[in-house]
């Protein structure tokens, strides 16, 4: 009971630092009427902070093509800067993440070690420090998120704990900075959720209100991660069980961004988890609308049919479309446990048995699974014994 409450538990501390590393980034949707000026108090030329805010505009808009073109140019005209190498890593991470698989990688990583090398040389300047440590800690933030979606949950905390004291050196060193906010409230929020879960785990005291209050913060002043903390906030109040608020933070972001794949994937979530399965699917569809091609969202379609009960053979449809996909184990482990479920649940016991195994397959050490195999094994014995 244990070591399957741990590994419930990891799951949400991956779901929480994955939002921690990329919501200076999220990807959003159409861009909005925005304008930019990027005047600072941080010391930063006002041109590059134009240009950073319009680049991630961009990524926000899902204009990936331009993004690469725009932070390309940021890297010629600013050579010193990690911006450029940064931006441009960004944008290979919030392809993936559209899907939730790895086919930029590679490309990432190489940008990912210029933008890391050139803001390590100028960290060791006196100049700019508040901004340099803010890029400091989504560099190696995001370098983490690779480590997290691979289950490598120690190293991926020691880089979102490495991210955490530079937003704070950030702080420290402009303290009328708000983005930083946005990464501490997330921090402040999610250790007290996570580590009440956990009997083991060292207690912080409860800074969940100090958390929300950051991100809000953020949201209302930030430069750059304005979205992304109204993203973070409507996911706080999911874990908080405030369905209408969640709720009215994700329409805050559908106004100015319509077409955002990851707003509209939570928005269905919360919606599912609020029972409105009608309002979830519209919010699935609208993503196969802008972008037929998404995997990610077949996934939840079949997870929200699942949860209604009323609609077991759409659900086994749609999970057995995402099995035809290139998706990494783990996602095929979960598929066929909900599979299982499927199969349980309409009293096939063979059939049942069968994903169990199958999803123990692809993840040996898969808890729910092996809990699950020696129920439907069990009744299979009782109805033998009863013939």
């Amino acid at each position: 009971r244990r070591s399957v409450r741990v590994e419930r538990v990891m799951r949400r501390f991956q779901i929480a630092t994955t939002i921690l590393l990329l919501m200076m980034m999220m990807p959003l949707g159409s861009v909005s009427a925005r304008e930019f000026t990027g005047e600072n108090d941080l010391g930063v030329e006002t041109d590059l902070m134009r240009r950073t805010q319009e680049g991630l505009e961009m990524v926000y808009g899902r204009q990936y093509k331009e993004a690469l073109r725009h932070f390309r140019e940021v890297g010629e005209i600013y050579p010193d800067s990690p911006v450029g190498p940064f931006g441009r890593s960004v944008v290979f991470q919030s392809m993936m993440l559209e899907n939730f698989d790895y086919g930029y990688r590679d490309t990432y990583q190489v940008e990912a070690e210029k933008a890391l090398a050139l803001v390590e040389k100028a960290l060791k300047s006196s100049d700019q420090k508040g901004w340099n440590y803010f890029l400091y800690a989504g560099i190696i933030g995001l370098d983490g998120l690779d480590r997290v979606r691979e289950g490598d949950y120690l190293t991926a905390f020691n880089k979102g704990w490495d991210a955490i004291e530079a937003m704070k050196k950030s702080k420290r060193h402009a303290p009328d900075f708000a983005d930083p906010d946005l990464g501490l409230g997330i921090y402040n929020y999610w250790r007290t959720a996570i580590t009440e879960k956990v009997d083991f785990l060292p207690r912080f005291g409860d800074h969940r209100a100090e958390g929300i209050a950051q991100m809000e913060h953020a949201r209302d002043n930030g430069m750059l991660v304005w979205a992304g903390a109204s993203f973070a906030l409507a996911y706080t109040y999911m874990e908080e069980r405030k369905y209408n608020k969640a709720a009215a933070e994700c329409v805050r972001i559908q106004q100015e961004y319509p077409q955002s794949i990851i707003n509209n994937m939570l928005m269905g979530r919360i919606y599912t988890k609020s029972k409105d399965y009608e309002g979830a699917l519209a919010a699935y569809h609208r993503i196969l609308a802008d972008d037929p091609k998404n995997r990610r969202v077949i996934w939840h379609i079949a997870d929200c049919y699942y949860k209604s009960r009323r609609h077991d053979d759409e659900a086994r449809d749609y999970f057995n479309q995402y099995l035809e996909f290139d998706i990494p184990d783990q996602y095929r482990c979960h598929v066929h446990y909900r599979l299982g479920q499927i199969a349980q649940r309409g009293k096939d016991w063979a059939e049942a048995e069968r994903m169990f195994v199958k999803s123990l397959e692809y993840d040996a050490k898969y808890g729910p699974a092996k809990k699950r195999l020696e129920v439907v094994r069990n009744k299979q014995t009782s109805d033998d014994d009863d013939d």
